[in-house]
């Protein structure tokens, strides 16, 4: 196999699961917006959903009018990079 080919194949891979995050994301959004209530709360206003097949989490705030997602975070980074947009 030839370095372009190489190339080729791990690009192709890499779109594939930036695909599924991208969908699973979206997923978990529209969750979110028809049962925000549904999700555990983890800080005095925000919760948490989960992604489903990745190590990553929405924390967001439910308004009056809107829902803000207020942090995308991966569930092996140092929680202190993203614990003061979930206080």
């Amino acid at each position: 196999m030839t370095n372009e080919n190489c190339r080729s194949s791990f690009t192709t891979g890499l779109e594939v699961v930036d695909y599924r995050f991208f969908n699973e994301t979206s997923i978990s959004i529209e969750r979110i917006l028809f049962m925000p209530d549904a999700w555990p709360k983890v800080g005095e206003r925000t919760r948490r959903c989960m992604l489903k097949g990745f190590p990553y989490a929405l924390f967001f705030v439910q308004e009056q009018r809107e829902t803000l997602v207020t942090a995308v975070a991966h569930f092996h980074r140092d929680p202190e990079h993203y614990r003061y947009r979930i206080e």
